[in-house]
């Protein structure tokens, strides 16, 4: 997995004390087949799970860390059990906006003085 700079304490674009992941996508594979959601950058954002995903794998196949995606997803999420129907958020700047889990969305509160970017 990537390992990703550490972020000074002042600056806003970071995700925990961590510069922020630029996700790419790799195309499907064997246990991350799902949709990739893309801006109009073509930057995914968001993913779709399919069938028999799994974490890791989704986490590589958009070159990201499973740390990000747990973090990034953290807040509407309850763990990281993946159900297909699923959306991963893969963008720090909608922490509070994208992810669902099994229909559900949570809303869960980050840990005290944890750093996220502006969100929109």
């Amino acid at each position: 997995m990537p390992a990703y700079p550490g972020a000074a304490a002042t600056d806003v674009e970071q995700l925990g004390g961590a510069t922020l992941a630029v996700p790419f996508d790799r195309g499907p594979m064997p246990h991350a087949a799902g949709e990739a959601v893309l801006d109009d950058q073509g930057i995914p954002v968001a993913y779709k799970v399919a069938a028999n995903d799994v974490l890791s794998t989704v986490s590589a196949r958009f070159c990201v860390g499973e740390t990000w995606l747990h973090w990034v997803n953290y807040v509407r999420r309850d763990g990281d059990a993946l159900f297909a129907g699923d959306t991963l958020n893969l963008d720090a700047h909608t922490i509070h906006s994208v992810g669902t889990q099994n229909g559900t969305v949570y809303a869960n509160a980050l840990p005290e003085g944890f750093v996220i970017p502006p969100q929109r």
